[in-house]
């Protein structure tokens, strides 16, 4: 299964219009490049409250090299709600492709979008 990739939208200082926020992939999950300077903006129009998963990428090793696994992080998103997430640690939440993946307990009316906040 293939996350589905969002489009991210890099600021300027000139300013940038932000298109409207797309559906999620509720089967599939979705993605989003990573520079550690993006947030995603998550509205829930569902009548229930949902769980966004945003998946961990990497361990914790002690000095003494006992590797632990980094719980994913999961929030709760009421319903009639907008909420914006990040920034995302680039070692923590970066795939090998050096994207965030997410899921969603239900992508019943629920939309996104991804900004990057551009360097002037």
């Amino acid at each position: 299964m293939v996350a589905t990739a969002f489009t991210v939208t890099t600021t300027t200082t000139a300013g940038v219009t932000v298109p409207a926020a797309a559906s999620v992939d509720n089967t599939n999950g979705n993605s989003f490049v990573n520079s550690g300077r993006e947030l995603i903006q998550i509205t829930n129009a569902s009548a229930g409250a949902i769980t966004i998963t945003f998946v961990t990428q990497n361990v914790y090793t002690t000095p003494g090299g006992v590797a632990y696994n980094i719980a994913d992080l999961a929030v709760s998103l009421a319903n009639a709600t907008t909420r914006a997430y990040g920034p995302f640690d680039k070692t923590l939440f970066n795939d090998a492709n050096g994207l965030v993946q997410l899921s969603y307990s239900s992508g019943t009316s629920i939309t996104a979008s991804v900004i990057s906040l551009g360097v002037s």
